[in-house]
């Protein structure tokens, strides 16, 4: 199996429907919209390393306002090449070249590469991994680099970060001279894994298990290089258990109860960034919701690469994103698939505290954080063949995610309540001070294919179906190059069916920089129980004629399966 951001360029929506015109919207229009926001607010200059007057502004501690542009700019590559794999367009062919000539540009000597940290406050690097950022636009900076090689077939931005990543595995970890530091905002982590999934790269997998083994976990003094941070004399903390985020606290002189205005609480907040204990000790989700779903994507991913590369803890993590999952789908979750209640920390509550609005105390239910849970869910269904995935993926896709974009593809919602009121009205916006969701929406749906479906090669190779489509749609994929065409759109059915409308072998076509024989399969598929179904090709060299179809009594060389049980149908 696969990422969605590599098999989405397989799937080609062929047919009028929901998505088709969702993501027709968005290439049309939210792209280019998008890249004037960035223009407008100066973010598409920011790799330029020129002053620019935000940067003087006043912002509340400890985030300014330009701190997450790197993260834009990255984002807005990632989705940008996913559209333009399918559908190319000049002008954001350009902008995508100009701001990766910028990033590469702006690099240090050294590999690092922040924007706010070579501008503005140099000698702050690396003084505040909770709150910062820095790690986060890092892992963002390393996806569109994975984004941008997989659609130009050059490794002129992966070059580079993978040097930002050579820096950061020598700066973090449990060596001498090395900090024990993991991030404040998760999404590094998964990065990293995907790097390693697409290159091989050692460093990557070592640096992601390194941050996900070590948070949460009490030290005596952090090992690490204190040159470019600032503070007070650390001396009389020596030897007491701490975690990194109160060390380096300690080690800035912060007040013990100054907070980020975000916090729950001071000094004790801990689970508001998952770092309160160690993951796989932790009973529930807590804290900001989409870095927890980033979190726990990462920790799926570790898991599934560990399926490959054991290293004998497998099944507790796994246990872990059992509980912390269901924990999060049965007590924590809107009827919406919306997560993250409390809009203080734009995260988790009690359980069972799910209000309507957010005049109620909560209903926050934050763009990303829904993304996230459909990221979480497609990893956890490499994993585990279980409907439950998919069906919460299917029903955030439908209902949290979709909404979070006006049908002209030119304003978004943060916030997604249920219900509003005179004083909280739901409202779209064109664009956010802290942007993150906008351009998460846009690269979500640029590789959405990737997430409705997805297979694995080989002998008893297997197609996975995650999400009813209500459309046609063909997916290519490794196999016997044959082809077929739906002709089937139900959503409901009483028992399983698929129908195919040809079978036909296709010829050999050039996609990339290789030839090699596609198979493409178009499907629509559900039960009447939403339980998941998937096609086992059994004999994947046996010619398949346009007299054979699949149905619940037709023969055929397909299997249909209800959930992890293979039936035959004949």
């Amino acid at each position: 199996m696969t990422n969605p951001q590599i098999c989405f360029a397989d799937t080609y929506f062929d047919g009028l429907s929901l998505l088709y015109d969702r993501r027709e919207a968005i290439r049309r229009t939210t792209v280019k919209a998008q890249l004037q926001k960035l223009r407008d607010t100066g973010r598409f200059d920011c790799f330029k390393l020129q002053w620019h007057p935000v940067y003087d502004e006043d912002y509340p501690w400890p985030v300014p306002k330009s701190l997450f542009w790197d993260s834009d700019i990255a984002k807005w590559i990632e989705g940008a090449c996913y559209f333009l794999t399918q559908s190319y367009d000049q002008d954001v062919d350009a902008a995508v070249c100009e701001l990766v000539q910028d990033i590469c540009r702006a690099q240090q000597d050294d590999g690092y590469l922040n924007v706010y940290f070579t501008v503005v406050d140099p000698a702050a690097r690396w003084s505040n991994i909770r709150d910062q950022h820095e790690l986060y636009n890092a892992g963002h900076l390393i996806e569109a680099a994975l984004a941008h090689c997989a659609y130009y077939h050059t490794d002129v931005l992966l070059k580079p970060i993978e040097k930002y990543v050579a820096l950061l595995y020598r700066e973090f970890g449990p060596g001498p001279g090395q900090r024990r530091a993991y991030p404040g905002h998760p999404e590094i982590e998964l990065a990293l894994l995907r790097l390693h999934k697409a290159t091989g790269s050692m460093m990557a997998y070592d640096l992601a298990r390194y941050f996900l083994e070590e948070r949460g976990t009490l030290r005596p003094t952090p090992c690490g290089s204190t040159s470019n941070n600032t503070g007070d004399n650390t001396s009389s903390y020596e030897g007491a258990l701490l975690l990194y985020y109160d060390w380096e606290e300690k080690k800035r002189g912060d007040s013990p109860w100054k907070r980020p205005n975000a916090y729950p609480e001071a000094r004790t907040s801990h689970w508001y960034n998952q770092a309160h204990v160690p993951i796989r000790e932790q009973k529930s989700v807590e804290g900001h919701a989409v870095r927890s779903m980033y979190l726990l994507t990462a920790v799926a991913d570790m898991v599934y690469i560990g399926v490959e590369r054991p290293v004998g803890d497998e099944m507790t993590w796994k246990t872990a994103l059992d509980r912390l999952w269901n924990n999060m789908v049965d007590k924590k979750m809107s009827m919406t698939g919306g997560i993250g209640a409390i809009a203080q920390w734009e995260g988790f509550g009690r359980d069972y505290f799910l209000p309507q609005g957010t005049d109620e105390g909560g209903c926050y239910n934050e763009t990303c954080a829904a993304i996230g849970v459909m990221m979480l869910a497609e990893r956890l269904l490499e994993l585990d063949l279980d409907s439950r995935y998919a069906d919460i993926m299917e029903l955030c896709l439908y209902n949290a995610v979709l909404t979070a974009m006006s049908l002209d593809g030119k304003s978004f919602t943060y916030i997604n309540q249920l219900s509003s009121s005179d004083t909280n009205k739901s409202e779209r916006y064109s664009w956010f001070e802290c942007a993150c969701c906008p351009p998460n929406l846009m690269r979500l749906f640029g590789s959405l294919g990737g997430y409705l479906w997805d297979y694995n090669s080989g002998p008893g190779s297997e197609l996975f179906v995650n999400v009813h489509l209500y459309t046609s749609a063909t997916l290519s994929f490794c196999l016997a190059a044959k082809a077929g065409d739906q002709v089937e759109n139900k959503a409901w059915a009483k028992g399983n069916f698929t129908v195919f409308k040809r079978l036909e072998h296709l010829k050999r076509h050039q996609r990339g920089h290789q030839l090699d024989e596609r198979l493409a399969c178009s499907v629509c598929a559900k039960t009447f129980t939403r339980s998941r179904l998937w096609w086992h090709i059994c004999n994947e060299h046996r010619r398949l004629t346009d007299s054979m179809y699949s149905t619940n009594e037709a023969k055929s060389t397909i299997y249909l399966g209800l959930n992890t049980i293979a039936t035959r149908y004949s």
